[in-house]
Formats: structure tokens, C-alpha cells, sequence
């Protein structure tokens, strides 16, 4: 158990935490499937982490939409954050509900990437010299 853990009880905190997190990132995806801001069309919440105090939350999100501008729907998100947190509220059920703070992820766009390059083909080795 390192330092930044040693406060924790029989690890409850980390359990409550890690079971936090994805319902978080259930009920925002449920949220965001209902806007009617079309920044927000076709977003998704990929992961959530949660401080272990649980007043924070970072929320990971991406687009499947290849034309979707990251700025601007990370500030149409930091809009809508109030009006997500209160229905988050009303949703899921804590003592705090964590503030909520939004984060691009690229991830989808690096494995979009790679998709493109495989699809485009390898090249071939077949005139390559085996050395």
C-alpha cells in the first residue's frame, strides 16, 4: 500500500471509487445521447476517473464523428457541465456529486489512424532483399 493510500480502510475507497467512475460514465452517456446541442452529436464518454475523495471527476470523451472540432465540443461540454451535473445528481446517488471537468481523448484518433494505415496495406516484402 503506498502513502497516498495508507488513509483508506481495507481498501473501501478504491472499491467505492472504482464503482463510481463507469456509473458516472453511464449516466453522462445516457445524458449526452439526449442533448439537442449538435456539438454534442454523436459523443462519447470513453472513461471517467474519479478522485478518491470523490468531488472530482475527469471525464474522457471523443466523437465518432470524423468532422467533430474538439474545442468546440469541449466547451459546448463545460456549458451543458452545470445542467449535467444536477441531472447526474438527481441520477446517482452520493453524498457529493464530484464536479466535472472534460478531457479529449485521442485515443480514438490514434486508432483511427492506425486503421487507415492498415487498410491502405503493408507494404509488400516481396521485392525486398532478405538480407
Amino acid at each position: 500500500m503506498s502513502t497516498a493510500d495508507s488513509w483508506e480502510f481495507g481498501g473501501e475507497r478504491v472499491a467505492r471509487k472504482a464503482r463510481v467512475g463507469p456509473q458516472i460514465a453511464q449516466v453522462l452517456a445516457g445524458l449526452l445521447a439526449r442533448f439537442a446541442d449538435p456539438r454534442l452529436a454523436l459523443v462519447t464518454v470513453t472513461a471517467v476517473d474519479v478522485s478518491p475523495d470523490l468531488k472530482q471527476a475527469r471525464v474522457w470523451v471523443s466523437s465518432v464523428n470524423p468532422d467533430a472540432d474538439a474545442d468546440k465540443t469541449l466547451a459546448a461540454l463545460r456549458h451543458a457541465g452545470t445542467r449535467l451535473r444536477r441531472e447526474l445528481a438527481s441520477r446517482v446517488h452520493l453524498r457529493t456529486v464530484p464536479r466535472l471537468s472534460f478531457v479529449w481523448d485521442h485515443g480514438s484518433e490514434d486508432r483511427e489512424r492506425l486503421d487507415e494505415l492498415i487498410s491502405r496495406g503493408l507494404p509488400s516484402s516481396k521485392g525486398a532483399s532478405t538480407g
